[in-house]
């Protein structure tokens, strides 16, 4: 789970820091010709999302911490997600 820290100060006016852990969103995007799939890291997420889409269909930007998939899998994701996750998604517009 990412972690992020918090800056506090204390009655005495100490400063400290607050360790928040956060869960990612789910995130179902186009992106050119693309859709990006990215979500909270799931072991299960990606051993399901491997056998749903081939390979040439797929890949991940280690970079990005994402997915691209090819557009026809769109549904397929979205189901995944529900399954796996009990989320419900849709696929959201290029972000500017």
């Amino acid at each position: 789970m990412p972690t992020a820290l918090r800056k506090l100060v204390n009655s005495r006016g100490q400063i400290y820091y607050q360790s928040v852990h956060y869960k990612a969103p789910t995130v179902l995007r186009r992106e050119g010709t693309c859709l990006v799939f990215s979500f909270e890291y799931s072991a299960q997420m990606v051993t399901r999302l491997k056998a749903a889409i081939p390979w040439k269909k797929r890949r991940y930007r280690p970079d990005m911490l994402d997915w691209l998939i090819y557009p026809e899998y769109g549904e397929t994701i979205i189901q995944l997600v529900k399954e796996v996750a009990g989320e419900d998604i849709s696929i959201s517009e290029e972000e500017p």
